[in-house]
């Protein structure tokens, strides 16, 4: 439901505000990761998604969903008794104290299950179709689809190249062709949502813009540039594009030095990693000019030799335990 929210939001419904509670009560626009508020948006948007369900177990996690307004509780309460009325059965994950306040005017029966801390984990509805032993598989059920469907992506966009790589010296013989995913556009949204959140980990803060105000995406790719601009608008950060660093290229100082921000931190976004080359060339870029490099942000991370590297952050690894696509990299000798 979140990243339904956001991508709601960020296309469609750009006029969503909030209180934020700090000592100087400041209003703020909801945007991007940050949001936190159900809207009449997402509502309409499962609506329309599951009219034609019927005797269906309907999950619908409302992690990171933590507030709504009186009209959309009204709304979300009638949702759910529309989906009911159908003979569904409705497992509410990650729930709120908000989702209780939904429920009070269906007086029925529902079953809750609890995790550690006693915060409520998931509400079945009706009562009698709970079952203990499935709670787990639903839990797991969203995360274990997606890394079927990514995965399946992956092997579509691996093409065989059989040749050298234009940035280092050594022959791959499968390119993974991250415009391909592009192609589907709503799942490679929901791609990047999902690399967002991992950035949560000691990358970046998905709960208040402030503390990232002091780092900006540097882009130099094409296919970074598409990355980052999702990312940026996500966190509400900067960005700096440097077009296509690679090996034919020539940067000069002087241009590059009148864009970059000498108080920023920068976080460097690209589609796959391999070798580390063209990574290792924007390193050095931001080390000439004195800022700080922050980590590397990628869809594909290809794990080559020792172990994995702390600073890059991915969706997806390939390494010799976990290589479906049969990648190789190979020389001469």
């Amino acid at each position: 439901m979140h990243f339904n929210q956001v991508f709601s939001s960020l296309f469609l419904d750009s006029s969503i505000y909030a209180v934020r509670e700090s000592d100087s009560s400041e209003f703020y626009r909801e945007k991007g990761i940050y949001q936190r508020t159900l809207t009449q948006c997402t509502i309409e948007n499962i609506r329309n998604n599951l009219k034609s369900a019927k005797s269906c177990n309907i999950i619908l996690d409302m992690k990171y969903i933590s507030k709504v307004k009186d009209n959309e509780m009204a709304q979300f309460s009638q949702l759910l008794k529309t989906l009911l009325n159908n003979d569904n059965v409705l497992h509410l994950m990650n729930v709120s104290g908000w989702v209780f306040e939904a429920l009070k005017p269906f007086n029925m029966d529902m079953k809750e299950k609890y995790d550690i801390g006693d915060q409520v984990f998931c509400i079945t509805l009706p009562a009698t179709k709970f079952n203990e032993n499935s709670l787990l598989d639903i839990n797991k059920m969203g995360e274990l689809l997606f890394e079927e469907k990514l995965n399946d992506e992956i092997k579509k966009c691996s093409e065989k190249h059989e040749k050298q790589s234009i940035s280092s010296r050594v022959k791959l013989n499968i390119y993974i062709n991250v415009k391909k995913m592009m192609r589907d556009y709503p799942f490679f949204c929901y791609c990047i949502y999902n690399l967002a959140l991992k950035l949560e980990n000691g990358v970046l803060d998905i709960k208040d813009p402030g503390k990232n105000k002091d780092k900006t995406f540097f882009l130099h790719t094409m296919n970074g540039a598409v990355i980052g601009s999702i990312l940026s608008q996500l966190f509400c950060m900067d960005i700096l594009l440097v077009d296509h660093l690679g090996p034919y290229n020539k940067l000069y100082m002087d241009d590059l030095g009148k864009t970059i921000d000498y108080k920023k931190k920068y976080l460097v976004v690209c589609d796959v990693v391999c070798m580390g080359t063209e990574l290792s060339n924007a390193k050095t870029i931001l080390d000439v000019f004195g800022v700080q490099y922050e980590g590397c942000i990628t869809v594909v991370n290809i794990v080559t030799v020792g172990m994995r590297n702390s600073e890059i952050t991915s969706i997806y690894e390939i390494d010799k335990d976990n290589n479906p696509v049969g990648y190789k990299i190979s020389t001469d000798l």
